[in-house]
């Protein structure tokens, strides 16, 4: 219900300014992956991806996820991750794990 409340209540522009990060993020890391044909999945990258598409999925049917600083800071913490294990692994550098 999350998506549904920012769009009643900041309208059509509100609401894609406030979901821009999300799409740019999840296009990008999207884009790398395929670009990379994959090389750089991991068992890791699935556990936390499958994280990031389980507090997705309670923020469109249960609301107020990503609004709230109590749950919606492991789902940005998680993005940033997975962001960076694939930005890293696709360009060679980063921190090994």
């Amino acid at each position: 219900m999350d998506f549904f409340d920012w769009f009643y209540n900041f309208g059509i522009i509100g609401f894609l300014l406030l979901t821009a990060p999300l799409l740019v993020l999840g296009i990008r890391i999207l884009w790398l992956m395929f670009r990379d044909k994959f090389r750089n999945v991991s068992p890791q990258l699935i556990v936390v991806g499958t994280g990031i598409g389980l507090g997705l999925g309670a923020a469109f049917t249960a609301g107020h996820v990503l609004s709230s600083p109590a749950s919606g800071i492991y789902l940005s913490i998680s993005l940033a991750y997975v962001y960076y294990k694939v930005y890293s692994s696709s360009r060679g550098t980063g921190i090994p794990s």
